[in-house]
């Protein structure tokens, strides 16, 4: 990095949180991302996320131990805590991370070489494309900031519904949430302010939308004015692998809890339209495309109506600009609502399809687990 250049994230995958906080028990294992004002912990066992301004932190400090780097300080009454190796920083060096958080760089630890990324991303353009393409969908159904004390039970309960790694196969590990290809879907994307040209696509993409499903902007749930926003919004971490032909796939999910039932069975009501499946499924997929006028094929999915909850959901095919040519990337969103929950299970696929087999089982373990019964299969 050019000694002028200012990093402006900084991430530590495998950080160890030592004490409880917040959404998190203590030792829970999390990647913590820095940015120029945030700190955002994502992990945990049911996984949780948990978003920190730093002006809401007190004492901070960062300091270097024989073997590990610790930063602490104090938020709502709260100490946290985070341990992690500095050598594997992503984004920056120490002193930059020292930086960012306008704290006393540790004098122990001076600029390592950064540790070689995972695999993963020899498809950085498409990842790319996805962060900047899914931030537009984020703007809309984003949570209001509110303080971690007053809504820590319903966040909890959001978060001990999301998917889980012991629900998937062999092969697929955790992703870095800040820049897997669902990043911008879940909502653990870094956020970016909108260009013009942003904001135009993103108006064209919902009257689209909304042209397909045959309502006003008055009447949208989903993007227009009838729409409510949901208290409590917490995103599982997104989950991996890379398949036989070099493609890969990926899921995860987002629970929103609503102040009412009411407003999920509103959404419901729209959402049981015949055409909404196809229709919200392409409106993702040209969110992800970063375009409005991408060519999409969409379709519903066909779900068996899981136990406990109602489903719906559709899968839509669209082409990402890559280094060597357009790659074929499937979006698929399956929707599962109970009560005042509601949950987004998202999958990616490049270059081929997310195997339906497997979406059908997760729909059919979630539904279950989304109405409180939890008698599911956890393989």
């Amino acid at each position: 990095m050019d000694g002028q250049e200012r990093a402006s994230r900084v991430t530590a995958s495998g950080a160890q949180l030592v004490e409880s906080a917040g959404p998190l028990a203590g030792g829970s294992s999390v990647v913590a991302t820095f940015t120029d004002g945030t700190i955002a912990l994502y992990g945990g066992e049911p996984a949780a996320a948990w978003q920190i301004p730093l002006a809401a932190i007190t004492g901070l400090t960062l300091s270097s131990r024989r073997t590990a780097t610790e930063l602490a300080g104090w938020v709502a009454g709260s100490h946290l805590h985070l341990r992690f190796d500095a050598t594997i920083l992503v984004g920056g060096t120490i002193d930059d991370l020292a930086e960012l958080l306008g704290v006393a760089q540790p004098s122990s630890l001076r600029s390592r070489p950064k540790a070689h990324r995972r695999r993963w991303w020899v498809v950085t353009a498409i990842v790319v494309g996805l962060l900047v393409g899914g931030s537009a969908w984020l703007i809309v159904r984003s949570s209001h900031d509110s303080s971690a004390a007053s809504l820590a039970s319903d966040r909890s309960a959001a978060a001990s519904v999301n998917l889980t790694g012991r629900q998937l196969p062999t092969g697929f590990s955790v992703d870095d949430p800040t820049t897997s290809p669902l990043a911008g879907l879940l909502g653990t994307a870094p956020a970016t302010k909108p260009t013009a040209a942003e904001r135009r696509d993103t108006r064209a993409i919902e009257d689209r939308y909304r042209s397909c499903l045959g309502i006003s902007y008055a009447q949208d749930r989903e993007f227009g004015g009838a729409g409510v926003t949901p208290p409590v919004e917490v995103p599982s971490l997104p989950y991996g692998r890379i398949g036989a032909a070099g493609d890969i796939e990926e899921v995860g999910s987002v629970t929103q809890r609503y102040a009412s039932a009411a407003d999920v069975a509103a959404d419901r009501q729209q959402m049981a339209l015949p055409r909404f499946p196809a229709c919200f499924a392409a409106a993702l997929a040209r969110f992800v495309a970063g375009s409005s006028s991408a060519p999409v094929a969409a379709s519903a999915q066909h779900l068996t109506q899981p136990f406990g909850a109602w489903a719906t959901g559709g899968t839509a095919m669209v082409q990402i600009a890559g280094t060597s040519g357009n790659v074929p990337v499937q979006i698929g969103v399956s929707i599962l609502l109970a009560g005042r929950d509601e949950q987004y299970l998202y999958t990616f696929a490049s270059g081929g399809r997310f195997p339906a087999s497997l979406r059908d089982q997760l729909v059919a373990e979630q539904g279950p687990r989304l109405a409180g019964l939890f008698a599911t299969k956890t393989a």
